[in-house]
């Protein structure tokens, strides 16, 4: 799994766990220091279901951008 990959699972195994799919760039930062990304502002971009990591796409997941530096995971993408 490609470091990207590794951080968009682990936002969205911590969303997950506290019940609430949106998250703030904060976050994402966090998360990309930990597992060695170095571009946090790129996470989040996808621009195809193809790009998805493996437990979004079994869990029918996909990310959206609310703005002001939030984003979300948003279940219904088939």
């Amino acid at each position: 799994m490609n470091k990207k990959d590794q951080v968009l699972t682990e936002l969205f195994e911590i969303c997950q766990k506290r019940g609430n799919y949106i998250f703030h760039n904060d976050l994402v930062k966090d998360v990309s220091k930990r597992v060695g990304f170095g571009n946090p502002s790129d996470a989040t971009k996808i621009d195809n279901k193809d790009r998805l990591p493996q437990i979004l796409l079994d869990n029918d997941f996909a990310v959206i951008h609310l703005g002001n530096g939030n984003h979300q995971f948003i279940k219904g993408i088939d």
